[in-house]
């Protein structure tokens, strides 16, 4: 068999991680030519791995996304007199991990099935009020068969598309169709694992498999890859996050194939929030258990102390550990010092910046560094009791005892790409949501640090981590690095370890004794039924998705607001939540779509615009019926042209 491959590789920071390698090489070994297209001008870091493998390695602009690099492949870089020569055609790009069995045993399987052209996996017909979606091979890996090869259908479909400036129209004009369009034309297709299990007689319940089943697909329907994309969806509207740890806990148990190539990738590309979420990077740990062990690791802690009224609280902790632990103690008043120091303790007394940053450095040289901070346990601004709930929360689950730290220096251990542990967020008194409110606060400053010091991490207002806090354990490495980076001088410095680790190879986790993780589930789930039993009493529960119903009833009065002060209300969206809200929004002028979408998909016969078309008019406010993340690229273009605006 003669096969020819095309990989299309895209990364925004124009590196090529491993698992790239390891899918070319698993390519290689049934392929005669191996071409790679790279959708980016050049490859700062990780050219070599291409160069291993590849026959051939084309680089273009990102010009219409995939379906542009395999257009311009197979129209131009190869052509069709050479493609003629060959009687398989293999169209591949870099959203998947894998494979999990050898490539070669994979299309061994697939040479007995009688098919024209085969994919991996493909979603199931669905039809809805919004639109229906025909059943299609999904297009991220097509294998092409001769006769279709060579025929004249397949090179005009080529040569007949356009090139997409819109991720949507890509989705929609060509993976949608693709399979549709060759089999009207009597081309037979095949898919390689087993989707018929989760596919619904009732249309509207089918949907993406890969996206919420990737461990089943992976453990039972014969899928032995894993997608990147889905990583970041929220899914909580349908399922819950188990989906994705499960996969990678089986390929880790039962393939051969090195998981941390899917984190080094996932850590460095995708958003902390969703790989905390989505990977339950929350730690668990018992108190007590039989066998308490020495920590072996050079170890320091290192206690900033400001209030005498908690002395007697830091004491006891002290008191529970091991004398191989390095502590030292620092605090702007002497007063304080002195106390630990009388109590046989290394102090030092913090004048400014500089003396926290010189001692945090030389503890950056311990493998595992625990900061801490101790809290206001008087009276004299708010009840003791709520200060002291603060300091529990962070000390009781980074410090709870010598068989506690035993067990949890072993998570760093055994979890090489761990690089901090935080305690949970405080949800109780007036901590109740207020990381929330200081995420929003500091959010530009956040990224602004990110962005001047070019850190690879990715970071988004809509997506606020889980962790964070001035109280940690760290890596003495990153440690190190967030002193270098002026992470200390920063009013919002709790946000930044993280963010400083992530752009290491390093996540962030939750820790927690399995007794207070007992207590914080019901307290959290004591102040959800508190809040959903509010906003019911107030608006009603509604059917359905009663968070949805909480949400519009909730921004009722604000729209309502918005919509009395302007003349023409105009709506930005024509897709699902346009229509969760139409029947809140009257007396539309008309909707309003980004330049280079499609135009024919209106709501209750209105016309639809081009945000080019629409001018610029002080009685003119526009809803934005858009998910979060497209809101963010559509807000800058509403503020570059200075149009009244309000977000659903």
């Amino acid at each position: 068999m003669k096969r020819l491959c095309v990989y299309l590789t895209y990364d925004k920071q124009r590196i090529i991680d491993r698992y790239i390698g390891y899918m070319l090489k698993e390519l290689r070994s049934c392929m005669c030519r191996l071409v790679v297209v790279c959708n980016m001008p050049e490859v700062v870091c990780g050219e070599e791995i291409l160069k291993e493998y590849a026959d051939e390695i084309f680089y273009r602009e990102n010009i219409g996304f995939d379906a542009g690099g395999f257009k311009e492949a197979l129209c131009s870089f190869i052509g069709w007199e050479m493609l003629s020569t060959y009687d398989e055609l293999v169209l591949a790009n870099d959203s998947f991990f894998g494979p999990f069995r050898n490539m070669d045993s994979i299309f061994r399987d697939m040479d007995k099935r009688d098919c024209d052209f085969w994919g991996l996996t493909r979603h199931a017909y669905k039809k809805t009020e919004e639109r229906t979606i025909p059943e299609h091979l999904q297009s991220y890996f097509l294998v092409i068969r001769s006769p279709m090869l060579w025929s004249e259908d397949f090179m005009c479909y080529w040569e007949n598309m356009p090139y997409y400036y819109n991720f949507d129209d890509v989705v929609w004009n060509h993976e949608v169709v693709f399979t549709r369009y060759f089999s009207q034309l009597g081309y037979r297709h095949e898919c390689l694992a087993d989707m018929l299990p989760n596919d619904s007689e009732d249309s509207k319940n089918n949907y993406t498999q890969y996206g919420f089943l990737q461990y089943e697909l992976i453990s039972k329907r014969n899928f032995p890859f894993f997608k990147k994309k889905p990583v970041s969806f929220e899914t909580l509207d349908i399922q819950t996050q188990e989906n994705f740890k499960l996969a990678l806990d089986y390929v880790e148990a039962n393939t051969g194939y090195d998981v941390d190539m899917i984190w080094e990738n996932l850590i460095r590309t995708m958003n902390m929030s969703d790989l905390q979420r989505n990977f339950h990077l929350k730690y668990s740990i018992p108190e007590k258990e039989a066998g308490v062990n020495t920590v072996q690791n050079k170890v320091a802690l290192v206690i900033v102390a400001e209030h005498e009224k908690s002395v007697e609280y830091v004491l006891e902790y002290l008191e529970r550990l091991e004398n191989s632990l390095w502590i030292r103690i620092g605090s702007h008043k002497r007063t304080i010092t002195d106390i630990y120091h009388k109590n046989g303790y290394s102090t030092f007394l913090i004048q400014g910046t500089d003396d926290l940053k010189r001692e945090t450095a030389e503890l950056s040289g311990c493998e595992y560094v625990c900061v801490l901070h101790d809290c206001d346990m008087s009276s004299d601004k708010e009840y003791s009791c709520t200060g002291k709930s603060l300091f529990y929360n962070s000390w009781h689950n980074l410090l709870a005892g010598k068989g506690y730290l035993y067990r949890l220096l072993k998570k760093f251990e055994k979890d090489r790409r761990l690089g901090v542990l935080m305690p949970p967020v405080p949800m109780f008194s007036k901590y109740f949501g207020r990381a929330v409110e200081e995420w929003d606060r500091h959010y530009s400053h956040i990224a602004g640090f990110i962005d001047n010091r070019h850190l690879c991490c990715p970071v988004l207002k809509r997506k606020m981590p889980f962790s964070v806090s001035r109280n940690m354990w760290i890596r003495g490495c990153v440690l190190k690095k967030a002193v270098e980076y002026g992470v200390l001088e920063k009013e919002y410095a709790s946000w930044l370890w993280m963010y400083v680790a992530q752009s290491m190879g390093y996540y962030t986790g939750i820790v927690e004794s399995s007794e207070y993780a007992a207590m914080n589930e019901l307290n959290q789930q004591y102040y959800i039924n508190r809040i959903v039993r509010q906003a019911g009493r107030l608006y009603g529960y509604g059917n359905g998705d009663i968070l949805l119903n909480i949400q519009k009833q909730v921004f009722k009065g604000r729209l309502s607001e918005f919509c009395q002060k302007y003349e023409k209300i105009y709506v930005y969206g024509v897709g699902q939540k346009a229509k969760q809200y139409q029947h809140m929004l009257s007396g539309v002028e008309a909707y309003i779509v980004s330049d280079g979408r499609s135009k024919n998909r209106g709501i209750d016969g209105k016309k639809v615009l081009y945000l080019s078309e629409l001018e610029t008019e002080d009685g003119i406010g526009i809803v934005v019926c858009l998910d979060e993340g497209n809101q963010e690229q559509v807000i800058p273009m509403l503020e570059k042209r200075k149009f009244h605006y309000l977000c659903i």
